[in-house]
């Protein structure tokens, strides 16, 4: 990247790339990175003047990237042209890498809602102009949090040194069954969390803050209990899990967060927590 203090790069969902500002091509204008549009719902007081609010919400969000080509000579500029045309194919989806004044937040899943670049005469400064539409209100963080309830301490008299594919010959491992989260995101994201049991599980409890789910299940050495927070249900060995819950409940809050993780028979499993930050904007 040419600038890395602002710039937009599209992933396409086969993996091209296009960055927007680099020594090709000079970004001239972003816009739709902010906070998102806001929708608010009214209804008409059956007495009196004003409105009632009956609700709102978070729209979706349309970024609009404008770049021209820095190069006119030697058949550059064609070449320039036909990557453009052939990249910009609205019959794929794409991630947006936005790069503000260092900070990077990725818009998901965008459609291409418009796209020109006018055929103009040669040497004049014909703009290339995108328009997506991504169905997420928020930015994401450009990389999940991860947090083990669990950790390994050595237990040597002389401190020593492995490589990461070497286990310790003597150590303890300790096990907690409730951990804080100080989660740095604007908006509520959606935790997943894996369990794997290393004993016999009998039913699982989960917390996060004020939010309670309960998961019926029995699990044995080397089972697997996943519950994304963003599904209705959770799945044991890449099967759903028959249960009453709705785990779409269970949402880390901008902040800190309490979670825990527990069994009445004990606390025979270990457990992972991954998280995306999800932001108002950049």
């Amino acid at each position: 990247m040419r600038d890395i203090g602002y710039c937009v790069r599209a992933v396409r969902d086969d993996g091209l790339t296009f960055t927007y500002e680099n020594d090709d091509w000079m970004m001239t204008s972003l816009e739709g990175a902010e906070y998102p549009q806001i929708e608010i719902f009214t209804e008409a007081k059956g007495i009196g003047n004003g409105d009632l609010v009956t609700g709102k919400r978070k729209g979706s969000r349309v970024i609009e990237v404008a770049t021209v080509p820095r190069h006119y000579n030697d058949g550059n500029y064609r070449i320039l042209r036909q990557k453009a045309l052939f990249f910009h194919n609205p019959s794929h989806t794409f991630h947006l890498e936005i790069v503000y004044m260092g900070d990077i937040k990725i818009a998901k899943e965008c459609e291409i809602k418009a796209f020109t670049f006018p055929t103009e005469r040669y040497r004049k400064n014909a703009a290339l102009k995108l328009s997506y539409l991504s169905p997420h209100s928020e930015l994401f963080a450009a990389g999940d949090e991860k947090t083990n309830l669990s950790s390994i301490t050595a237990r040597w008299a002389v401190v020593r040194a492995y490589t990461g594919s070497n286990k310790l010959l003597y150590s303890t491992e300790d096990r907690a069954d409730s951990i804080v989260i100080d989660y740095q995101g604007s908006a509520k994201t959606s935790p997943v969390i894996k369990i794997t049991a290393d004993g016999y599980v009998k039913d699982l409890i989960i917390k996060i803050g004020d939010v309670t789910c309960n998961l019926n299940t029995t699990l044995k050495i080397g089972d697997v209990v996943v519950i994304d927070g963003s599904k209705a249900y959770a799945t044991q060995n890449g099967a759903m899990v028959r249960s009453v819950e709705d785990f779409r409940r269970l949402k880390l809050i901008p902040g800190m967060n309490l979670i825990s993780i527990t069994s009445n028979s004990g606390n025979a499993f270990k457990s992972k927590i991954t998280y995306t930050g999800r932001y108002e904007g950049i």
